[in-house]
């Protein structure tokens, strides 16, 4: 019990982490002006993402009027379907649009406001022995703020969207397999609440010696000259390779083979769910054969997402736990207001 305890108590702690690297990376790196324009890309995605997803709702009724007999129905739900296709094609284009122009913005803002983050620093907030923050943490996070950036406007949302607009599709027709996928949701993200925890313990040590590795690249890079002068280039290549191979081995071990073995069972339910729902219609439902392609369509849509959205998670997470010691280096205030001046206050032991 109290292990359950500790578990759940942690994975709310690294849930509001997660949810903290995200806020900074969305208020305090992206403009006001590309945040307007990711509300409006966002809205269009919706509709061109739910008019997709409708085209199994009218093959439906063009699989039953065929079965029918009834050409002259089957031929005018085909039009509606070009029409619903060409619609979500035309809102797809303008979602594009504005998501190009959200991401132009944010290259520009992401590079100003880390360079102006880095020197609101002092001097030896930057250069000092115990120092977190630096040039090349800068240039670190700022590509990871890019890459966490392309996964919520480029990534996520056509998958969550398609997600929820399939599910609603399918409570239409059977409410049984709605609930079905209803559970295979829950199951998912309880997975991601459980995995958030135990990744962030494990990245953290890796992270802190790529940052030490990163750094001492950056004093060798920087000597160039010297290491020239003094022929030891042969030796400092060495000890960049060897600074850099057991957190890159550590890293290794966690994605290609941990993670692999972990996330296979969420894989497995993820796979067998859809066939389930599937066999439930046929052997419990009176559905049509319309009704029954229409509900396999998107219960596979949304097996295929979830898989996705593993691959989206293991990528999100790992950005933010790695930009976790920028943000919290660059969110402290600084230890010097240079507007401000030097503030000078009376002695109170003095009368």
């Amino acid at each position: 019990m109290k292990n359950m305890i500790n578990l759940i108590r942690n994975a709310n702690a690294s849930t509001l982490d997660t949810y903290k690297g995200i806020h900074w990376v969305l208020m305090e790196l992206v403009s006001p002006y590309a945040r307007g324009c990711a509300v409006i890309a966002l809205s269009f995605l919706l509709v061109s993402v739910g008019c997709l997803s409708a085209i199994p709702l009218t093959l439906q009724h063009i699989y039953d009027a065929y079965a029918r007999g009834d050409l002259e129905l089957a031929q005018n739900y085909l039009w509606y379907t070009l029409l619903i296709s060409i619609s979500g094609s035309f809102f797809g284009t303008l979602h594009d649009h504005f998501r190009e122009k959200t991401w132009n913005r944010n290259y520009f803002t992401i590079n100003v406001t880390l360079a102006q983050k880095l020197f609101d620093r002092t001097y030896d907030e930057i250069l000092g022995e115990n120092s977190e923050i630096g040039a090349e943490q800068i240039e670190s996070t700022k590509d990871r703020a890019q890459n966490i950036l392309y996964l919520l406007l480029f990534e996520a949302p056509v998958v969550i969207i398609s997600i929820v607009t399939a599910t609603i599709f399918i409570f239409l027709i059977c409410s049984q397999a709605g609930a079905g996928l209803i559970f295979l949701t829950i199951f998912n993200l309880t997975w991601f609440y459980l995995f958030n925890t135990t990744i962030d313990r494990k990245m953290k040590p890796i992270d802190k010696t790529f940052r030490r590795a990163n750094r001492r690249l950056v004093e060798k890079l920087n000597l160039a000259a010297s290491v020239k002068a003094s022929g030891v280039e042969k030796r400092v290549v060495e000890e960049v390779g060897e600074e850099f191979k057991m957190p890159l081995e550590q890293d290794l071990y966690i994605w290609a083979y941990w993670f692999q073995k972990f996330d296979s069972i969420r894989r497995l339910v993820n796979a067998c769910a859809p066939v389930g729902v599937v066999l439930y219609g046929i052997t419990y439902t009176t559905m049509t054969v319309g009704e029954l392609s229409a509900v396999t369509s998107w219960v596979f849509t949304v097996s295929r997402e979830y898989g996705f959205i593993g691959n989206l998670m293991r990528q999100l997470t790992s950005q933010i736990s790695r930009i976790k010691a920028a943000r919290e280096s660059l969110s402290k205030p600084p230890l010097f207001n240079f507007e401000a001046g030097i503030i000078y206050e009376r002695n109170k032991d003095v009368s």
